[in-house]
């Protein structure tokens, strides 16, 4: 325990030199979640909600700066949208503490200038409908669409040249929907939202900032989050009870080809599929499965059930499994980077990120210490897209 402050503390001071992002790098956010309390944790109150900008160019990765800011644990990890000229980044949130620091129900989305990516500033918190979890920002930086799971509804978005933010309308879903993921086609003109309440997928078209509703797709059990291929032909989702294809339906990742308009295939994952990000190339998916891990270090299972991170190559209509390794306990969110050859892991218990060496084939942990934080890592978003 004594270690671990040791390495927040240095964590403090490193954020006080604000170095500045090695040359040529992508801009890489994760949100940090101070609000969640568990019993038999080794932190006894709430910690800082921060915002925080990654050089994972770097060896050993590092923090170029951060900013309060509201960010959440709860859902899929992708919380975070960052435009692709790395100027701006959206940061959604769907819980804050009440006056007896226990969490409740939120909504607000926060607009965060990245200019100077040492010195990142909040422009704007703006009010949307309860439990924001999921966001997606088109190509351009224009408009932004967020799943708030807890009002069964999408909120549309107006971005103005990344310093203005304003709601412009909203789609609303049925009853117990509950939306948890939102994510566009790579040319901005349809987008798909992620339902974990009912097991579908809705269609929505795209017509400069007017959204509509164009169908729904049917999945799995609990689908939470997805990432789309590069070609825009197929979409991968995580199932945490499986889907209609798979046994045993603990955890599952459908395929579904957008062009036919329906789930071709799935593989199985284990428990708790967290995320899915595919490789600068496309060629690969990384999944991060929870795998029943504990949720505090002073839980039974703490020492013999660990995370999981599998890599699948993508080939159609298949994923093929091609590595895996073990993880920490109760991870969220993963990132590539840019070469394709590295992949960053967040894990909420350890409050780390954990770089995993990937070439011919093989996945490794890298060596050095990871990267820890205060607060527990929620979330990444990247300039290159998720």
């Amino acid at each position: 325990m004594g270690q671990h402050r040791a390495r927040a503390a240095a964590l403090i001071a490193l954020l006080a030199s604000a170095m500045p992002v090695s040359a040529g790098a992508e801009t890489v956010v994760v949100a940090l979640d101070g609000k969640q309390v568990r019993p038999g944790d080794e932190r006894t109150g709430p910690t800082r909600d921060m915002v925080a900008v990654l050089d994972i160019a770097a060896r050993p990765p590092r923090v170029v700066g951060s900013v309060d800011a509201p960010a959440t644990l709860n859902g899929p990890p992708v919380s975070v949208a960052v435009s692709r000229n790395g100027k701006f980044a959206l940061v959604a949130n769907s819980q804050k503490l009440g006056p007896d620091n226990k969490t409740q129900p939120d909504g607000v989305v926060s607009l965060i200038s990245l200019a100077d990516p040492a010195r990142p500033k909040v422009l704007r918190r703006l009010a949307v409908d309860a439990g924001a979890m999921g966001v997606w920002l088109d190509p351009k930086g224009r408009l932004a669409l967020v799943a708030c799971a807890g009002a069964d509804s999408i909120a549309v978005l107006s971005v103005r040249d990344g310093e203005t933010l304003e709601r412009v309308g909203t789609i609303k879903l049925e009853p117990k929907s509950e939306p948890r993921d939102v994510i566009m086609t790579p040319d901005g003109r349809t987008a798909y939202a992620v339902r974990f309440g009912d097991g579908k997928l809705t269609r929505l078209a795209i017509n400069g900032t007017t959204v509509t509703r164009a169908g729904d797709i049917a999945v799995g059990v609990n689908p939470d989050g997805a990432i789309i291929s590069r070609d825009g032909r197929y979409l991968y989702n995580t199932n945490f009870g499986g889907t209609p294809l798979n046994t045993p339906k603990t955890g599952a990742v459908s395929i579904v080809d957008l062009k036919a308009g329906r789930m071709v295939g799935a593989v199985d994952v284990g428990p708790i599929p967290e995320h899915v990000v595919l490789s600068p190339d496309g060629k690969y998916l990384a999944v991060v499965v929870g795998n029943g891990s504990a949720g505090t270090r002073t839980a039974a299972n703490f020492s013999t059930v660990l995370g999981k991170l599998k890599v699948f190559r993508t080939a159609g209509d298949r994923l093929l499994p091609v590595a895996e390794a073990d993880t920490g306990h109760n991870c969220q969110g993963a990132t590539f980077s840019a070469d394709g050859r590295r992949i960053f892991v967040e894990c909420a218990v350890e409050r780390d990120i954990t770089s995993y060496d990937f070439r011919d084939g093989k996945l490794m942990r890298a060596a050095g210490d990871p990267l820890v934080f205060e607060s527990r890592p929620g979330a990444f978003g990247s300039s290159r897209g998720r």
